[in-house]
């Protein structure tokens, strides 16, 4: 049996921030907020499962060392990157995240609501090491 799934949000715009969590609580998902990558990575327990929605240009890191780092810190989770429109997403694909997601700024919401769905299936949860 799994813990309870949380949708982990980082970004850096607390509007934005605010809006996504007050979202994704309003659909029943359990959620937590971040301001930044080191934040998320200084709070994030393991053994917890769940989905990260991550703007795609924010990480602070390029994708390969944000890719090794999650590794590094055996965090495996499912990722919906946000992208702008416009902006190729193939580094995101070079960068083989295992389970994810791109969708374009502005997301729909029943488009966001629905890729967390799909995410967070007890069959796509992967175990943390």
């Amino acid at each position: 049996m799994y813990a309870q799934p949380y949708v982990y949000i980082i970004e850096e715009d607390d509007a934005v921030r605010d809006s996504l969590g007050m979202l994704i609580e309003s659909a029943g998902y359990a959620q937590k907020s971040f301001h930044g990558i080191e934040h998320f990575f200084t709070a994030y327990d393991p053994g917890t499962p769940g989905c990260l929605i991550l703007d795609a240009n924010e990480s602070g890191l390029t994708n390969l060392v944000f890719r090794d780092e999650l590794k590094l810190r055996h965090i495996r989770l499912s990722i919906i990157f946000l992208k702008r429109y416009g902006e190729s997403h193939k580094e995101l694909l070079a960068a083989n995240f295992g389970r994810f997601a791109v969708l374009t700024k502005p997301v729909q919401i029943e488009v966001l609501i629905k890729t967390i769905q799909a995410l967070l299936q007890p069959s796509c949860i992967a175990k943390s090491e």
